[in-house]
């Protein structure tokens, strides 16, 4: 076989082993919760079960992480907290008077929050619940936020291709 077969042998190799290995990933995934308020969900070929509750807020949340014995959302304007997922506590992040932004993502180091939006916005939170804007160099929508561990840093990725560091 010629060099570009067998770069073509092994693409399809490889796509093979993930469809089987992955076979119930793409059914699990557009699979939608019955309009009762609880359910069972088995994903993948493990089958592990997870035991939803649907709730409603009204809001739509973008982002949410359990981190420092709490939940911490993001959804439009605001953040929301909560220790349990069933009461939410609406933070103050933007006062009232300043500049609003739509917030995106949420992250954790293990000893501050990190919060990213449209206009480049960043705020930061020791707690979840105060916060202080940051400067972040950019005026680009930032959609998504990690915290990396083994270079201990914030990663901050959006429109444009922008990546902050």
């Amino acid at each position: 076989m010629n060099r570009i077969m067998k770069s073509w042998v092994v693409l399809l190799a490889i796509l093979v082993a993930v469809f089987l290995f992955c076979g119930g990933c793409a059914k699990a995934k557009s699979k939608q919760m019955p309009e009762s308020r609880t359910g069972s969900y088995s994903p993948g070929p493990l089958r592990l079960s997870y035991d939803w509750t649907l709730r409603s807020m009204g809001e739509a949340f973008s982002d949410i992480i359990w981190a420092d014995n709490q939940f911490v959302a993001v959804c439009g304007r605001q953040v929301y907290t909560s220790p349990d997922g069933v009461m939410w506590i609406e933070q103050v992040v933007q006062p009232a008077g300043t500049t609003v932004y739509f917030l995106e993502s949420v992250a954790w180091s293990g000893t501050q929050f990190v919060v990213v939006g449209d206009h480049g916005v960043i705020f930061t939170s020791p707690d979840g619940a105060t916060w202080t804007k940051q400067n972040s160099l950019t005026t680009k929508h930032l959609m998504n936020v990690v915290w990396v561990k083994s270079i201990m840093k914030f990663i901050a990725a959006g429109a444009s291709g922008i990546i902050l560091t």
